[in-house]
């Protein structure tokens, strides 16, 4: 976790993913009744930071080293 920010796990071999409580807060989610998800994490990140995320994420993938971005979270409550 970063400065309280938040963390999570993607096991892409299984595709599962796992986010600390202090994530799901800082969406504006509720972890028991959201559920941690590449498609929730998508909603609620700002549309025009998505494209520069997965191409990252995918150079990331690709080149099997640790991914690290810094984007916008576009909150449920606007």
């Amino acid at each position: 976790m970063l400065a309280g920010a938040g963390a999570w796990d993607w096991d892409m071999v299984n595709d599962r993913i796992d986010w600390s409580e202090a994530l799901f807060r800082l969406f504006g989610l509720d972890p028991a009744t959201d559920r941690a998800s590449i498609g929730t994490w998508r909603a609620a990140t700002h549309p025009d930071d998505w494209p520069p995320i997965e191409r990252a994420m995918t150079e990331s993938i690709r080149e099997r080293r640790p991914f690290a971005m810094t984007f916008r979270i576009a909150l449920p409550t606007g």
